[in-house]
């Protein structure tokens, strides 16, 4: 790890199995290099400020990623449209969100794509995904998090506007099931062994 130097002191890292696959927002579970040494590595959970202790032999064989050298990071955002939402709609949409990111040049450097992802005739939607490039470092996470709140903000209320966001199908209640598992639900709250102490026709059990 000393002739690595995947990371320094105040780094914010993640740490995963080679074979994993990459977090695609990426930067939620990181750590923050506190101390390092020839044997051993102390980090700060960025989330909960957790302090946990590594060896630096466990730490060799996995993916480190520097988020402080993670710079210009692309934020994906997933969208859900009406399938009954126009081609033009959708176009009119992306012209929207690409000034919004624009009016915000200290912010986001560009939109970088904005592609269908999935189609869901029968459940009445269609899934595009928004690619916005982020001028901060991944290390400031609480920058982007902020940055991509106001875009989904925005991208929520314009979906209202454009008549164009979509409303899940209404699923009704079966009051059949509902009965069917009160009844074994009081099935299975009687207790056999109060039975005898019951009284039978508002009458007390009488002595043996």
């Amino acid at each position: 790890m000393l002739v690595r130097k995947p990371y320094d002191i105040g780094d914010r890292v993640n740490v995963a199995s080679v074979l994993s696959q990459p977090n695609v927002f990426g930067g939620e579970s990181s750590w923050i290099i506190e101390k390092v040494d020839l044997y051993s590595t102390t980090a700060r959970l960025g989330t909960t400020r957790e302090l946990a202790t590594f060896c630096n032999g466990s730490l060799a064989g996995l993916r480190i990623m520097n988020l402080n050298r993670s710079d210009k990071p692309n934020i994906y955002l997933n969208l859900k449209f009406s399938v009954e939402s126009s081609p033009q709609q959708r176009q009119m949409f992306k012209r929207r969100m690409t000034a919004f990111v624009k009016e915000r040049p200290r912010q986001w450097i560009k939109v970088v794509d904005f592609r269908n992802t999935r189609v869901e005739a029968d459940l009445g939607f269609v899934e595009y995904v928004l690619v916005i490039q982020h001028r901060e470092k991944w290390q400031n996470l609480a920058a982007i998090l902020t940055s991509r709140g106001e875009v989904f903000d925005y991208a929520v209320e314009l979906q209202k506007k454009l008549n164009m966001n979509y409303k899940a199908a209404y699923v009704p209640i079966d009051n059949r099931r509902m009965d069917q598992w009160e009844s074994s639900r009081t099935c299975m709250d009687f207790d056999p062994g109060t039975a005898d102490d019951m009284e039978v026709n508002n009458e007390p059990k009488k002595d043996r």
